[in-house]
């Protein structure tokens, strides 16, 4: 372990500590890769010349940059957004309410993000009337009242709002400030599930049909839900298609290139368990090279994982089998392809 040791000292200031050397990296890869200043120009001219929902879009855009065209500017969303709600996007109106709710106004004021909300949800936005019922619930600006909030819920969860879905989910399957009742419970989780973005809702449900909570047990509509959240960006779902393909469990058949399929994808995400069997598939095709790779990113997750001291172990193996060159160079690619999968 001495040799490997030394080289994941190398990781560890190289990826943990942001020394001059990745800063130096760092500023050639930025300076290779700029914004597209012409099409960021254009894009803030079609929003000062185009409607309310436009301006909503290109606010949204400043808000979660950087990406290829705009960097991120949080204070540039804020005047868009308000240019925008002011103007009569509904979808602006909540989310302007959001910004004061979550101190992201300049003057964040919880009066000015209950005004908004309540603008919005006049006009019957989901998102405005999910939060008129997120301030009822835990009594924001107000005395907390359970039933209007659960009233609100119901409504945004009618226009298919995701979360507010996954709060009834909850609630009528807990019994909750509502009478316990699993297909209510099962029928909101669905909704929450088709309708989210993420992959959590849809990997819950997927947990539920595996289980038998309030709905059929089925490990078909099992899996059918979990391809769908691992397709969604659930590493978790993911990482279990693989091991469900691998071992032959959830009805799946054994097929090993079905699971390096899923297993691939989930160490992409970043989970750590997928990248160690990515690593062991490597090893047993005698390829050091994307073995180390993978191992050292497991590796690089922290001593707090459990997967630690696996990482390594693979890892070390790995290494034996490359040349110092060769563990730099992947190194170096490791770090460019993360820079590169952040930023675009």
């Amino acid at each position: 372990m001495i040799r490997l040791a030394g080289w994941f000292v190398v990781v560890i200031v190289l990826f943990g500590l942001g020394t001059a050397a990745w800063r130096i990296i760092d500023a050639v890869i930025a300076s290779r890769q700029p914004p597209n200043y012409k099409v960021a120009l254009l894009l803030e001219d079609f929003a000062a010349n185009g409607s309310a929902a436009v301006k909503t879009s290109y606010a949204l855009l400043l808000k979660t940059g950087p990406n290829r065209y705009i960097r991120q500017d949080v204070k540039g969303a804020f005047e868009w957004t308000t240019r925008a709600a002011n103007a009569g996007d509904p979808l602006a109106m909540a989310l302007l309410g959001e910004m004061h709710l979550k101190g992201e106004a300049p003057d964040s004021s919880l009066s000015e993000a209950l005004d908004w909300f309540r603008q919005s949800a006049l006009k019957g936005n989901s998102w405005g009337i999910y939060y008129m019922g997120h301030v009822s619930w835990f009594g924001l600006g107000r005395p907390s009242n359970r039933p209007e909030a659960i009233n609100y819920f119901e409504k945004a969860a009618a226009l298919n709002h995701p979360d507010a879905a996954r709060i009834l989910a909850a609630a009528y399957n807990a019994g909750d400030e509502v009478p316990t009742d699993p297909s209510r419970a099962a029928t909101f989780l669905k909704i929450a599930a088709e309708h989210s973005t993420n992959g959590n809702y849809t990997l819950e449900l997927a947990d539920w049909y595996f289980s038998g909570t309030n709905v059929p047990k089925s490990d078909l509509e099992g899996v059918k839900w979990l391809k769908l959240a691992a397709n969604s960006g659930s590493p978790v779902a993911a990482r279990r298609l693989g091991q469900a393909m691998t071992r032959g469990l959830l009805g799946q058949p054994k097929d090993l290139k079905g699971a390096e399929y899923w297993l691939a994808k989930a160490a992409r995400y970043g989970d750590g368990p997928a990248q160690v069997e990515m690593a062991k598939i490597f090893l047993a095709r005698n390829q050091p090279a994307p073995a180390f790779a993978w191992g050292a990113r497991a590796w690089n997750q922290g001593q707090n994982t459990e997967f630690f001291r696996e990482a390594a172990q693979l890892a070390e193996v790995a290494y034996s089998q490359l040349s110092p060159r060769e563990i730099a160079a992947l190194i170096a690619e490791t770090h460019v392809r993360a820079y590169g999968e952040d930023n675009h």
